[in-house]
């Protein structure tokens, strides 16, 4: 299922209409080419991106703008026409017929036909290497059909009441991408769409896409000339980029979005949303395709009531005891991620209490080690790992198993002497490094 597509849409459409959400301020805008005049320019601060290509991402801001789809949404939130002039459906055989626009040209020039809304759609249902999480989406079509350039007919094996949300994914060029490894092509990198705004740059180091406006659209050309999407991995980083005028709009959760409600200079629209998790297993694989008969006992490894319970009162702090204790590991990378994953979009810290070392390294930005309740180390993760001070640190660390065979082979366990004094004052060591000892 895809997350968020009706209120992404909504918030891009705001945007073009209404240009900025940090008004009345003066933007410091970042540079886009020696001489660039941006005085026409929208920069968004967006997710981190890999890919824009409406058939394998669920992120929609680029591609509900660079792709059109046979629908879209309007101004409510209800399925409209877009690439298709209109269309009709027939309950009694559950059949879509849609009859496409005319005169719609690719962002390089080519014409739009229903030979492309064919392409699109026997990719999604039919290309069974697709790496993509919109997929089940489509499991309910059965047959695509194109009598003529500008008609096209999708027939589904059973009633899908959220079937014309999911008719709004992009279309995807045939004439650009038959014959091409649909996970792999550069187009997903330079994407050519059909909508409102064309794909000019992508600077991976500076994480910048530039986008254009498509002066050909067949719809309304919209005013803003140029857009800037910012590709942000932190949410926290959105923010200060709002409030020091590095960008003029971003998506943001309700603990950061508050700080600005009702602020001078910024524009705020709220939109209440329907969300979930999950934990989801790769039944190709040998190890899940052996042992599909012990889905059901992992939904006893996680506590979902109490994630949603501290989740509900939006927790400026998660406590999270042992929760990967005695999973497989690849279970514990897929609750891990979770943790990420909200962490990402709630804005909370977490505590994060475990025994597994390499645990506690990948998903830490500081680390503290207790021994007999008290913490006699603490220090950022990197710093930590790297130069121990504390004996039962050391200790610890060294029984830490290591993938080189001819290293583990080689690898001594450190001894710790339970009877050393712990003592009581903190002292730090090296910036942000501090160890319990006597004096």
């Amino acid at each position: 299922m895809k997350n968020f597509r009706k209120v992404t849409a909504l918030l891009l459409a705001l945007a073009l209409c209404f240009a900025i959400s940090a008004c009345g301020q003066q933007q410091a805008k970042p540079e886009s080419g020696k001489g660039a005049d941006l005085s026409n320019t929208l920069v968004y601060a967006g997710e981190n991106e890999s890919t824009i290509n409406p058939v394998l991402t669920n992120h929609d801001e680029l591609t509900d703008i660079i792709f059109s789809g046979l629908m879209k949404f309007d101004g409510h939130g209800k399925p409209v026409p877009d690439l298709a002039e209109s269309y009709d459906f027939n309950p009694d055989t559950l059949t879509y017929t849609f009859k496409l626009r005319q005169g719609v040209k690719w962002h390089d020039g080519k014409e739009f036909t229903a030979e492309d809304v064919v392409f699109t759609y026997k990719t999604l249902t039919e290309d069974k290497t697709l790496s993509s999480s919109i997929r089940s989406d489509y499991e309910d079509i059965v047959k695509i059909e194109a009598p003529d350039a500008h008609t096209v007919v999708i027939t589904l094996g059973k009633y899908d009441a959220a079937m014309l949300c999911y008719f709004t994914v992009g279309i995807i060029p045939k004439h650009l991408l038959e014959g091409q490894e649909m996970n792999t092509t550069s187009f997903n990198q330079h994407p050519v769409g059909t909508g409102r705004y064309k794909f000019e740059s992508w600077d991976t180091a500076g994480g910048m896409i530039t986008l254009v406006r498509n002066e050909d659209f067949y719809g309304k050309v919209p005013n803003i000339e140029r857009l800037i999407y910012k590709t942000v991995a932190v949410e926290s980083t959105k923010a200060t980029m709002l409030q020091s005028g590095e960008a003029d709009l971003a998506w943001l959760n309700a603990n950061y979005a508050a700080t600005f409600a009702g602020k001078e200079g910024y524009k705020s629209w709220n939109f209440t949303t329907a969300d979930y998790r999950g934990a989801s297993m790769d039944m190709s694989s040998k190890f899940w395709s052996q042992n599909s008969d012990s889905i059901g006992v992992l939904n006893y490894a996680l506590d979902k009531e109490a994630i949603a319970r501290s989740l509900m009162v939006e927790p400026k702090l998660i406590i999270a005891d042992e929760p990967v204790a005695s999973l497989d590991i690849s279970i514990q990378a897929q609750i891990i991620t979770l943790f990420q994953d909200l962490q990402k979009e709630h804005g909370f810290s977490l505590l994060f209490i475990a025994h597994d070392l390499n645990v506690v390294r990948y998903i830490s930005h500081r680390v503290g080690v207790m021994y007999r309740g008290k913490l006699v180390e603490t220090a950022p993760v990197q710093e930590l790992f790297a130069n121990p001070l504390h004996p039962y640190t050391k200790s610890l660390l060294s029984a830490i198993h290591v993938a080189d065979p001819i290293a583990e082979r080689q690898r001594k366990i450190l001894d710790f002497d339970p009877e050393i004094p712990l003592g009581t004052i903190q002292k730090e060591h090296s910036p942000g490094h501090f160890l319990l000892g006597t004096a």
